[in-house]
């Protein structure tokens, strides 16, 4: 057995000597040339005859906004000199400063550094050399200076570097290089006798990024854009952009963020298009606006001049495959269990010649009240109605008033079951340009009855990332009943217009499986999974369906859905209709979706829907090949047109020090068909280089 030796007296006696040798940081508010001066070192001596101060050992001065920490520093109190030596640190807000050697004066900010490193933090500059001269607060001169955005480790070699005999920069504006040098991995490629180089924080106006493209549709094109800061709340950028196949095309771009959360963006393009021969123009613009008694206002207009724009010019916003345009304007109002919103809608179908009439909503008027108790009893008291303004250049025009009120009890037999009988009454009236008077309306009764229930189980874990697990079963039955009623003299504007004869029965089931994270109290709860199964069972047969062929057949499409959200970066959802009538499934939608902490990203998209005659398999990865080099791909696949929809590759490279980018990529569209390629270099801070395909 080994015993435990008792440490000698004396050795107790020396620690505690050696204790009391460690001296106490000296800290001293201290007043130097007018300023306060706070000062901490290991020791801070005065010497009255110099009217100076000496600290050594891990001094930290502060004043005005800057902290300075070296190994020595000399302060003379009247003049506010300070001189500093030996791992001298010099921090302006996010911006640090590293020297051997500095002499600065506190009062105004002007002073010398001998081998200095600049580091501006938000604009991710690094500035070197052997002598930088501090010309003021935000000013500095340097001689045989260099400067890059490379975000490299103190002592590494930058990838690029742009050097000069004499380097002026203003914090906030610009570098100014005399002789100026650009270096790649420490190689001359490009010598400028005079080069200027932004130093931004806040937005400025000038050009922007040059882009070229080539394409079959447009030829060689060269877009020169000009931003305008206008304001610190509004800015605009205008687009020239020479297409050799088309002619010059304009574009403008106008944004603003306003006080109280009002914000709005509107972009205008103009062309007279040598190869369609006419004038084209696009308008996109979208406003919001809060005001304080809570009505909220929204625009969104999407107009064009003609339907072959959208596919022409689709990097100006649109998409190419959408079968329309939609233009609002919404205007809504949300009170305590209740909401008012209007809602002006112009439509352009995309499918149809250009001078085709659309149905338009001009406007639809919405309020709304959900189910709220009467007097605080058993029963419940709902209200859905709207007014819509019908209008189009040629056909039926009109107005409706739509209004559904609906009374509802809700009651808990037994305790366990929530039963909850409804009725509601709907009228419907018209005024339209057919007729005479042109007035009809239309009144129905609907009936429902649902029975609900919910069942649970709560399993306690111990370790692992869940403390407890909840099972819940949710069965519900669901009855509904709407008469026969003859509605064909009636106008049909929209799915409103023509509501089906039912006598249906809903039999659902719900499983859910719920996991509270591990940790604190109040740790958040994740839905691991959910399966869901609705029956319906139709008693007579919709008016709106045709009969089978083998008789009338009571069950309806059977629904399903599975949602698993095993991980934070793994989730699949899957969906499916199956039809009892045919014996297959007719519609068919399935998500598989990873995201890989190292930056690896997969997904496959399948739908299925026979009506629809959609049968599309979309795959999309990322693939981080190295820490530095990225790749992705996507390709929509249609079974139904045995072809490829499109195909997008795309490569990255990312320099290790944060400095540069490099990308390729490769649009391959069938519909139009073109292909379209895209080569960027990009040095941050300084921009884009290269060729690419209309954005």
């Amino acid at each position: 057995m080994i015993r435990p030796r008792r440490l000698p007296g004396w050795w107790l006696l020396s620690i505690l000597l050696l204790g009391a040798l460690v001296p106490d940081p000296a800290r001293a508010q201290l007043r130097v040339a007018g300023e306060e001066v706070r000062v901490r070192a290991d020791a801070l001596t005065f010497d009255r005859d110099t009217d100076t101060y000496h600290a050594a050992g891990r001094v930290e001065i502060e004043t005005r906004g800057l902290i300075l920490k070296a190994d020595e520093v000399t302060l003379e109190a009247l003049t506010g000199e300070t001189r500093a030596r030996g791992g001298v640190v010099l921090q302006q807000g996010t911006d640090l400063l590293f020297a051997e050697e500095l002499t600065l004066n506190l009062n105004t900010e002007r002073g010398v550094i001998v081998d200095g490193t600049l580091i501006l933090e938000k604009e991710h500059y690094r500035i070197t050399g052997p002598r930088i001269e501090k010309t003021g607060r935000e000013s500095y001169r340097l001689t045989d200076g260099a400067l890059t955005t490379c975000g490299c480790e103190l002592g590494r070699r930058p990838t690029w570097v742009i050097t000069g005999r004499e380097v002026d920069v203003i914090l906030n504006e610009y570098a100014f290089v005399t002789g100026a040098t650009f270096r790649l991995l420490d190689v001359p490629v490009l010598y400028l006798p005079y080069g200027v180089f932004p130093i931004k924080r806040d937005r400025q106006s000038g050009l922007l990024t040059p882009h070229f493209s080539q394409s079959k549709r447009h030829g060689l094109s060269l877009e020169l854009p000009v931003y305008w800061a206008i304001s610190d709340q509004t800015d605009a950028t205008l687009s020239p952009e020479y297409l050799a196949k088309r002619g010059v095309k304009w574009g403008g771009e106008f944004r603003y963020a306003l006080a109280g959360q009002v914000e709005g963006q509107t972009n205008v393009f103009w062309l007279d298009d040598a190869r369609r021969e006419r004038t084209r123009w696009a308008l996109r613009s979208r406003h919001d606006q809060p005001f304080p008694d809570g009505t909220t206002a929204k625009v969104d207009l999407n107009l064009v001049s003609d339907n072959e724009y959208v596919s022409d010019f689709s990097r100006d916003g649109f998409d190419a495959a959408a079968p329309q345009l939609r233009s609002q304007v919404i205007v809504a109002k949300a009170a305590e269990g209740s909401s008012l919103v209007t809602q002006f809608t112009y439509f352009r179908d995309l499918t149809l010649p250009d001078q085709a009439p659309v149905l338009h909503t001009l406007p639809r008027i919405t309020y709304t009240r959900v189910r709220q108790a009467i007097e605080g009893g058993p029963l419940y008291y709902n209200l859905d109605s709207s007014f819509t303004h019908f209008e189009r250049d040629r056909g039926l025009r009109g107005q409706r008033l739509d209004i559904l009120p609906g009374l509802s009890w809700v009651t808990q037999p037994l305790g366990v079951l929530d039963v909850v009988p409804g009725l509601r009454l709907r009228e419907t009236m018209y005024e339209t340009s057919q007729g005479i008077s042109g007035f009809q309306h239309r009144q129905l009764v609907q009936a429902d009855l649902s029975v609900l229930t919910s069942l649970e189980r709560i399993y306690p874990l111990a370790g692992g990332a869940f403390e407890r697990l909840r099972h819940s079963v949710e069965p519900s039955v669901t009855y509904s009943f709407i008469p026969t009623i003859s509605q064909r003299s009636l106008p049909e504007f929209d799915d409103v217009d023509r509501v089906p004869r039912t006598n249906l029965l809903t039999v659902g089931l719900t499983n859910r499986l719920q996991g509270r994270l591990a940790g604190a109290p109040g740790a958040p709860v994740r839905e691991l999974g959910r399966l869901a199964f609705s029956q319906p069972v139709a008693f007579t047969q919709l008016e709106v369906q045709p009969p089978p062929a083998g008789g009338r057949q009571p069950l309806q499409n059977l629904t399903g859905q599975l949602v698993a959200n095993p991980a934070d970066d793994l989730s699949a959802t899957i969906g499916g209709s199956y039809s009892h009538t045919k014996g297959h499934i007719v519609a068919y939608d399935a998500l598989l979706s990873y995201r890989h902490p190292l930056g690896h990203a997969a997904s496959v998209d399948y739908r299925y829907s026979k009506p629809d005659n959609i049968n599309q398999l979309s795959p999309r990865f990322q693939l981080r090949l190295a820490d530095l080099l990225a790749f992705a791909y996507e390709s929509p696949y249609s079974y139904t047109a045995s072809r490829f929809l499109q195909s997008i590759y795309r490569l990255k490279l990312h320099s290790r020090c944060g400095c540069w980018e490099l990308g390729f990529s490769i649009i391959d569209r069938k519909r139009p068909n073109d292909t379209e390629f895209a080569f960027t270099f990009t040095l941050r801070g300084l921009g884009s280089l290269g060729s690419g395909a209309p954005r």
